[in-house]
């Protein structure tokens, strides 16, 4: 695949030097810094949508990135991610609006690592790790409906199962020395107990709330009580949703965001080091 990864800002050092850690000879990159629009939407023109992938790398302002183009290539199939290194909703930032198609992600607060999480979900290969002096303990957490997963809205979610994302993610927690507990309940008070009970146990949580990602404020208050790594997690990108999913209370006290990554997301949060 050839991975185009453009970006609007001259200053972008840290994806320069996060690009020049990959060493995939079947892996074709091409990083560009577009800061005149029009420059930009020629840039985009020229992609070809066969065995193609872009990655939108700190654009914020999508009105003058040409979404037009955007959307001509996310309808042709064309997977599109967009990194930030910051949680933009803690900034008030926006992400990309609704594009056609549905291959449209989003990875945010995790510094120069998310571009490495973007190319490695473009290429569909394992990220690489880093050795961990102290054994961190991660919780994941699912939230309603998340137990119907490989049955409910396949063309949406995927067929991949729960049981088959706690398999995969167990086996990346034993090849990187992780403590991993993996839950799922249909219930906010549940949630809002592992989240409670993490306080002072638990390195981090990933915890994609589901539905209640976009109506529990007790949710957000508890996580905004835990002290350490909290990354939101969605299989789909539900700002390229209906807009009721577009609020996330989440979000705002997440230190970092996945979404529209497919099942791959859960394996990319456990294995991205914030």
């Amino acid at each position: 695949m050839h991975v185009h990864i453009l970006t609007d800002k001259a200053y972008e050092t840290d994806a320069v030097d996060a690009i020049a850690e990959i060493h995939n000879a079947q892996l074709k990159l091409s990083f560009a810094c577009y800061t005149n629009p029009d420059e930009r939407l020629d840039a985009l023109s020229k992609i070809e949508p066969s065995d193609s992938g872009l990655i939108l790398y700190n654009i914020t302002d999508w009105y003058s990135a040409g979404l037009r183009q955007l959307n001509i290539l996310s309808g042709n199939g064309v997977p599109i991610i967009e990194v930030h290194p910051k949680n933009i909703f803690c900034e008030s930032g926006s992400p990309l609006p609704k594009l056609n198609g549905n291959k449209v992600g989003l990875i945010c607060g995790f510094q120069s690592r998310g571009l490495l999480t973007a190319i490695a979900r473009l290429n569909n290969t394992k990220l690489s790790t880093t050795s961990v002096k102290t054994k961190r303990k991660v919780r994941i957490i699912n939230g309603p409906n998340l137990n119907l997963v490989g049955q409910r809205e396949p063309e949406i979610y995927g067929f991949d199962t729960l049981e088959d994302v706690e398999k995969s993610c167990v086996n990346i927690a034993r090849s990187t020395d992780q403590s991993l507990e993996f839950f799922q309940s249909n219930y906010e008070g549940q949630i809002l107990d592992w989240i409670q009970d993490s306080i002072g146990k638990i390195d981090a949580i990933i915890l994609n709330a589901g539905a209640l990602t976009h109506t529990s404020i007790a949710i957000h208050d508890a996580l905004k009580a835990f002290p350490g790594k909290t990354i939101e997690l969605h299989i789909s990108n539900p700002h390229q949703r209906e807009v009721f999913r577009h609020q996330s209370f989440v979000s705002l006290a997440a230190d970092a965001v996945i979404t529209g990554l497919g099942v791959k997301g859960y394996e990319l949060a456990l294995l991205s080091q914030i």
